[in-house]
Parts: structure tokens; C-alpha cells; sequence
């Protein structure tokens, strides 16, 4: 049936086959529609994963159906994950449209906290993002300071086959990075470099600046020691691109090595609007460069960190490994951490950095209680709330595939458990009638573990640390074979 077109949006759960009206030629016999409700164990996640893997590929050809696949999608966790909030928050259930436009204040923005909150459960939020940030930083905390923070771009561009599927629009935007953290076998104690005795601070800078200068290297071989360059001519266009060239073509790898830093590792492309920024009135570059050249590496102690300067001849090069960019064959970065403080920074910069608020949440709540009609009840505003979470940025065209695909945003050496110690307790969204809504807390496995004296004077720390609990009280614990980050 050919949808009608007027002024009054449809209902996208009450109007059977609305996938086949927009896009009849993806759906030609109006079968394989999908209301949003789980059917038979198939969720909204299974079912835009299928169609995007579609043999004909057809559903991923299409630019449109990608993003309004992800936007039904956003659409409708969000709204099953507000019926989660209301079955956690009973005494909330009953706030009517004047209930909640009285909250328009400081209430409201409380109100707004406690249901983005749940946010952190919606791949692809801020929330989300931030709960990975924390993540990374509880491991710091527990496993002690990483070695390096390293960062592999996406070369598309120069990569054809995934150019030819990006829209245009995209190209002119930013890439997906892959941005990680890495603790490496016998790196030394960067905390003895605030010990107070000098002798040990010194030997600690001279034994991490000879590790550093053995993985990080800000060397440019094209560069003779006066400075100049072998060529002041650019580097010159092959076929393939550098970046596309097959690793078992390259037969000269020193040759290649420089080729691309020639190509990858000197920031030489600027534009105002991307790579300097105004300070005082003044423009600087955003990113450091020129960097200072120096001739060898050095570690300063200022009165807030350690930094460490590596030694460099070429004031526009970006860091690297030469594995690692000859591996990777496309920009790279790498930098050695020195101080908590820095790597902190990075996973606030980095982790979070796409992720940017639009406006507060004080006025989101304020225009969506205002855009209530009479007879709406809270769950209205939490579900806007929610989808919310996910309208306050853009999403290209890589994140997206990414996320109907349900492929990892991120991958860790270590599993987390979140402990709650105010009594919550998590809600199960698959449930039936007459099962419970709510799983039992860690405390609840805890304080009902066997009594036997393997359990009897274990803390809770090592309880979760060591063991892991199954869904019933009942169930005894069992070991766990790989290390947790609590």
C-alpha cells in the first residue's frame, strides 16, 4: 500500500508495513517487517544486523535506510529502556504533565541526572562513553600506569575500496581513530620519579628515556643533520597510494619507512578552521607544532608532572613506532606516559572527544516538559529524555554501520564489574509475567555466600575479585578464570 502524505507524522507502532511505504524497493513484497516488539527471541538489534548483512546488499547500499535504520533503532531502546527506569522508579510513575513542569528547575535537572544515567546502557551515548572513560581510569588505578597511549587513524581516503562507499558529505568530516592504551613487559616505575631521593630520580629518568627512545621515535630520516631536508620537493605521487600499497609488495622497508612518514607523519595540510585555535587574541596551533628540535630525550619534573620531551628534528612530525606505522601503513601516534594526570587527559580527550552536549540538560528537560501534552505521563519525558542522549550529536557513516552491525566500539584485556553500594540493583528487561524484575545485587551473593570456611573470612573486594555469582542465591560461587577491574 502506498503511504498517504500529509502534515501529521505516522505511527510507527501502529502502522503495519511503514518500512515497505518508505523504501518499496528494499521491501518489494512488504515481507520481513518488524513492529519493534521482540518477536521469538529476535530483537530490533538482530534485525537491522541481518538486513545490513543482506546477501545482495541492497539495505547497506542504500545512504538513507543506514541512518534510519539506526534512528528506529536509537528510537526504540530508548523507549524500552524507560520502561526499565519506571519499573526501578515506582513513586515516580504517577507525576502528571503540571507534576513535572513544576520541577522546571534545579528538581528537574535532578530528575534528568537520574534518567540519563541509564543512558550509559545505550551503545553510543555520552554516557556510554563516559562509562568506558571510568573504565580505563579504574584500571589505571588498579593495574598501575599504562606504558603508552597510542592512536591508529583511518586512512580512508586513500583506502578506495572503503572511500567509494563513504557519502561525500563524510569526507569532509573526521574518521574514525582507534585509540588504545598498552602496558608493556618490563617497562619501568614512572612513580620514582617524584621519589624524594635525587639519586633515584635519576637513574629512573636515564633508564626510561633509553626504554622510550627504543619503541617512540620523532626522527625524520629524511632530514640531514643541518636541518635541511634531502628534498624540499613533496614527496612524490605513486599508484597504489603508500597507504594502499600491499605489505608483500614492499621489498625495501627502510625506503618505505620514510615514504610514509613523508606522506603520514608530517602535519603540513592547514587550515585555520581545523588546526589553529585563538588564545588571548592570538592563533596558535592546536596541536603542539612546531615542536621544539632537540637532540636528545629528556624528562623535566615541573611542580604538577613529569613530561618527557623525545628527541626530535623535525618540528611538524607526529610520533611513531616503525613497526607500528609500517604495520598499520596510515597515521599513526604514540606517546610514553609519565604522569597519571596525562593519561587521564588522554582518556578524557580522547574517549569523549565527539561526544558534545548541545545544551543542558536543565533546558532539555525544560522543552521537553513544556512540548508534554495533557494526559502524558512520566514515562513520556523519560523516554525523550533517552532519545535525547543520543540526538545531541552527529554520527557518520562508519559509527553508524558500526552500530547497527553490533561490531565492539571497545575491546579490554580486563572484564568490570560495577558495585553499587547504595542498595540498587539492576533491572532484567526480558522478563515474564510473574518473574523478577530486578537481579540480585553482588551484596545480596555476598552476604548469602555457603558457609564453609573457604567463604567465611573472605572480604567483599576479594569476593568479587575472585569468584563469579550465577543468577540464583542458591548457586554456589564459582572461580573466575580471567582477572576483574571492580
Amino acid at each position: 500500500m502506498w503511504p498517504s502524505i500529509g502534515g501529521t507524522p505516522i505511527n510507527e507502532f501502529q502502522t503495519e508495513g511503514y518500512f515497505s511505504m518508505a523504501f518499496p524497493i528494499l521491501f518489494p513484497t512488504g515481507a520481513a517487517y518488524f513492529n519493534g516488539t521482540q518477536m521469538n527471541g529476535i530483537t530490533a538489534g538482530h534485525y537491522f544486523t541481518h538486513l545490513m548483512k543482506y546477501d545482495d546488499r541492497r539495505f547497506a547500499k542504500l545512504p538513507r535506510f543506514r541512518f534510519f535504520a539506526l534512528h528506529t533503532e536509537i528510537r526504540w531502546r530508548a523507549n524500552a529502556t524507560g520502561q526499565v527506569y519506571k519499573r526501578q522508579h515506582p513513586g515516580e510513575a504517577h507525576l502528571t504533565v503540571d507534576d513535572l513542569r513544576d520541577m522546571i528547575s534545579c528538581e528537574g535537572e535532578r530528575f534528568s541526572n537520574k534518567v540519563v544515567h541509564y543512558g550509559a546502557s545505550l551503545r553510543g551515548t555520552r554516557q556510554y562513553w563516559f562509562r568506558e572513560r571510568n573504565h580505563l581510569i579504574a584500571m589505571i588505578d588498579t593495574q598501575g600506569l599504562s606504558t603508552i597511549f597510542f592512536t591508529h587513524s583511518a586512512a580512508d581516503p586513500q583506502w578506495p575500496e572503503l572511500a567509494n562507499l563513504i557519502c561525500p558529505e563524510d569526507l569532509a568530516g573526521s574518521f574514525p581513530h582507534v585509540h588504545g592504551l598498552a602496558w608493556l613487559p618490563n617497562a619501568l616505575n614512572v612513580e620514582h620519579l617524584l621519589s624524594s631521593q635525587p639519586d633515584l630520580v635519576e637513574s629512573t629518568k636515564q633508564q626510561i628515556i633509553e626504554y622510550a627512545d627504543n619503541i617512540i621515535s620523532t626522527i625524520n630520516p629524511a632530514v640531514l643533520p643541518d636541518g635541511s631536508n634531502f628534498s624540499d620537493a613533496p614527496p612524490p605521487t605513486v599508484d597504489p597510494h603508500i597507504c594502499n600499497k600491499p605489505y608483500s609488495e614492499v621489498t625495501d622497508f627502510e625506503e618505505d619507512l620514510t615514504d610514509l612518514i613523508a606522506t603520514c607523519q608530517q602535519h603540513t595540510c592547514c587550515s585555520e578552521s581545523y588546526c589553529f585555535r585563538t588564545r588571548n587574541g592570538k592563533q596558535e596551533f592546536r596541536f603542539g607544532f612546531p615542536k621544539n628540535l632537540k637532540a636528545q630525550t629528556t624528562i623535566n619534573i615541573t611542580e604538577e608532572e613529569p613530561v618527557i620531551l623525545t628527541a626530535c628534528n623535525d618540528g611538524m612530525l607526529n610520533s611513531f613506532n616503525p613497526i607500528q606505522i609500517t604495520s598499520w601503513h596510515a597515521n599513526v601516534d604514540m606517546q610514553y606516559i609519565v604522569s597519571r594526570n596525562r593519561v587521564v587527559q588522554y582518556c578524557t580527550m580522547y574517549v569523549t572527544k565527539s561526544e558534545t552536549r548541545s545544551q543542558s540538560l536543565r533546558d532539555t528537560f525544560t522543552n521537553i516538559a513544556c512540548s508534554l501534552k495533557e494526559g502524558n505521563r512520566s514515562l513520556k519525558a523519560v523516554q525523550k529524555l533517552l532519545i535525547n542522549c543520543f540526538g545531541d550529536r552527529d554520527f557518520l557513516t562508519q559509527e553508524t554501520c558500526h552500530l547497527l552491525l553490533q561490531l565492539p566500539l571497545y575491546k579490554a584485556s580486563r572484564s568490570f564489574i560495577n558495585l553499587s553500594l547504595d542498595g540498587s540493583r539492576e533491572v532484567q528487561n526480558n522478563t515474564h509475567e510473574g518473574e523478577r524484575v530486578t537481579a540480585h545485587s553482588v551484596l545480596n551473593h555476598y552476604t548469602s555466600h555457603p558457609t564453609t570456611s573457604q567463604f567465611n573470612s573472605i572480604t567483599l573486594l576479594d569476593f568479587i575479585c575472585q569468584y563469579t555469582v550465577l543468577k540464583e542465591l542458591s548457586n554456589e560461587p564459582k572461580m573466575r578464570s580471567k582477572e576483574v577491574i571492580v
